[in-house]
């Protein structure tokens, strides 16, 4: 009799985890597609922003991972640590004989903007689905190593990368024009272009605007001189009574326009209805449920085993 309690028992609390599994994978299948549109919008604080989901090479639950601007850095998740307070995933780059790594501890420009420049062209290529790292061919216009290091963290060193620097500009010598980009889809097996309705390469191109490096009291021109200038000169520290004081709050003010201003005062996209990011609400919600269904599963199976 005791037995019967027991596998009983162990049934209910077996079939409770699977009920409560099911309902958040489908909650997180359904709604997964959210969280890429329109990239975010205005906020008060960075955290706010949507997150970026991509699959790894799998491409299933499992090997999903999550990226987000937190604590002035730029951090990837497994799924399954992101709701768990996990670590980061750590990696590193050799990139023209310098190592870098990621995270590295602070939020840089160029960081900033891959992560908002990112996000409009998963809304603009994958508008209803979330893609695996592999799926990115991207070009770039900035001479810097930080660019590529940010591409490949995000996509998992996956994709098909390559730097097209105009022949005027230079890491001392930057200008608007390095801020250019192009996302092509790719079939993450052959490497080649997904193509449109039309036949053509399916393709997101993009500048980002003067608007992004403009503040209070200068221009992006003026931006871009102050910051040559300074980069020149060795990159003094703020508090150096010069170059360096006089650079940090304009530095600091075009990294917060990354974090936010509206994507279309940002770069060259046509302007989207905003919609409500629902997935970290579900997401929350369905980890939740799987808390709840071992709770269950582990109360019936305790229960049964006292019994038995």
């Amino acid at each position: 009799m005791r037995a019967t309690s027991y596998t009983k028992s162990k049934a209910i609390g077996l079939a409770a985890l699977a009920l409560v599994a099911a309902i958040a994978l489908t909650l997180i299948g359904g709604s997964i597609v959210q969280a890429h549109g329109p990239s975010g919008g205005s906020v008060e604080d960075p955290e706010d922003l949507s997150p970026i989901w991509l699959y790894g090479e799998e491409g299933d639950l499992e090997s999903l991972r999550k990226f987000v601007i937190e604590d002035d850095d730029l951090r990837g998740y497994e799924w399954k640590e992101a709701e768990e307070g996990g670590e980061p995933i750590e990696s590193e780059y050799e990139i023209d004989g310098i190592m870098l790594s990621a995270p590295d501890g602070s939020l840089c420009i160029c960081e900033a903007c891959i992560y908002r420049v990112l996000q409009v062209a998963l809304s603009e290529l994958w508008p209803d689905e979330v893609p695996v790292q592999a799926a990115f061919d991207i070009t770039w216009t900035h001479p810097g190593a930080c660019h590529e290091k940010t591409f490949k963290y995000i996509t998992g060193d996956a994709g098909q990368y390559h730097a097209d620097v105009p022949a005027d500009t230079d890491r001392q010598n930057l200008s608007l024009e390095n801020y250019r980009y192009t996302f092509v889809a790719i079939d993450s097996d052959t490497g080649e272009a997904l193509e449109d309705d039309e036949g053509e390469p399916l393709e997101f191109e993009t500048q980002t605007l003067e608007a992004a490096f403009s503040g209070e009291g200068f221009t992006a021109d003026e931006f871009f001189q102050k910051r040559n200038e300074w980069v020149q000169v060795g990159k003094p520290s703020e508090g150096d009574g010069g170059l360096g004081d006089e650079f940090a709050p304009m530095y600091n003010e075009v990294r917060d326009n990354f974090l936010t201003m509206e994507p279309d005062e940002l770069f060259d996209v046509e302007e989207e209805e905003e919609e409500v990011p629902l997935w970290p609400v579900i997401f929350s919600v369905a980890f939740g449920l799987v808390v709840v269904g071992t709770t269950v599963y582990s109360v019936a199976t305790g229960k049964a085993g006292e019994e038995h």
